[in-house]
């Protein structure tokens, strides 16, 4: 679930993180870090990124919600559900976003929906779902991964 990671000169918390695909908090959390200072030669866990049903999208100029789902296959709104964006929300470069990986699909769940209609409307049996998602509140708009 982890790597080990030896810092190096002139390595930051963004340039790791960045450079495994994982977000900051990720990294702080992996290492029970209060305190974020780095000092050469010190050992750190990296958390797998393979082990997320996601990936880290960085945007770029010129990318809006739409180019981006369409680029990835997805509908527009889900992406922005996904990433609590507004869908009409104006994107600056540099900024991230999650993307379902390639195979894996989000449920959003809705207002009355109950775990059968969630077990049905995926496909799913509950231990797919709960394999892949920490916990299944089944509250309006909780994001569930599934693969396809």
């Amino acid at each position: 679930m982890f790597n080990e990671y030896i810092i190096k000169e002139n390595d930051t918390l963004s340039k790791i993180a960045r450079e495994n695909n994982i977000s900051l908090e990720e990294l702080a959390t992996a290492n029970e870090w209060e305190d974020l200072q780095l000092e050469v030669g010190q050992k750190i866990l990296i958390p797998r990124a393979g082990d997320r049903p996601f990936i880290y999208y960085t945007i770029e100029n010129g990318d809006t919600l739409y180019s981006i789902a369409d680029a990835y296959g997805m509908d527009a709104n889900v992406l922005a559900k996904l990433n609590r964006l507004d869908i009409n929300q104006t994107l600056f470069a540099g900024g991230r976003i999650i993307i379902p990986k390639e195979g894996y699909n989000v449920y959003i769940t809705e207002e009355k929906d109950t775990i059968k209609d969630i077990l049905k409307k995926t496909g799913k049996s509950f231990e797919e779902l709960s394999n892949l998602n920490q916990t299944i509140y089944v509250l309006p708009e909780q994001l569930l991964f599934y693969k396809d």
